[in-house]
């Protein structure tokens, strides 16, 4: 939320670009993850992709209007690594790369002309501080400390509240299908090695 807020105050001014980042090494224990193809949920893409995806739909709040993306896939058919980008239009454009294979890295970064920000951490281990770091031409280089937090947790009291006040969830039905949209076209890119438009 700290970042949508920078964003929002306009001090980067109007974000262009933005790449995010989701890996770890997967796990023994873990490889039902990949052993199935796909499209039928196996893989980086569905697991650890919406995360990605999601939050650089968030930097822009606006629909990708085209997607591209190649994968490695594994004797299944579940990609362990996948690297892409999503055109928004107007010259805003972002990319993102997910893996299985590679060290822990959960990071996103956006830009603009006057700045950019970054969180280097941001799906981190609960026990875990996050920071949000950004430098802009007017007033230089600054470092926030946001406390400690299980996303899952926050997910599960703001769905609570939600149930209790009887509001709207801060995501929308029609933004999670916009997320679900775009993997799919993200899955198309990598069977069809071509870009994918929405």
């Amino acid at each position: 939320e700290r970042l949508l807020d920078i964003i929002k105050s306009n001090i980067l001014g109007e974000i262009n670009y933005a790449h995010s980042m989701f890996s770890f090494p997967i796990q023994p224990a873990r490889h039902y993850r990949i052993n199935r193809p796909v499209k039928l949920g196996g893989g980086a893409l569905w697991d650890i992709g919406p995360y990605a995806i999601h939050t650089l739909r968030q930097c822009f709040k606006e629909k990708p209007i085209r997607v591209y993306a190649q994968a490695k896939l594994n004797e299944h058919g579940a990609d362990l690594s996948t690297t892409g980008m999503i055109d928004f239009g107007q010259n805003k454009r972002a990319t993102f790369d997910i893996s299985f294979e590679c060290t822990r890295r959960s990071e996103v970064e956006v830009f603009g002309p006057a700045g950019r920000a970054k969180i280097p951490t941001i799906w981190q281990p609960e026990d875990q501080k996050a920071k949000i770091v950004y430098s802009t031409e007017k007033s230089g280089f600054h470092e926030e400390i946001v406390p400690m937090a299980s996303h899952f947790e926050l997910e599960f009291k703001h769905f609570n509240e939600c149930i209790l006040k009887n509001t709207a969830p801060k995501i929308s039905t029609q933004d999670a299908l916009w997320n679900v949209k775009t993997l799919e076209a993200l899955q198309q890119s990598i069977e069809n090695a071509t870009w994918i438009n929405l």
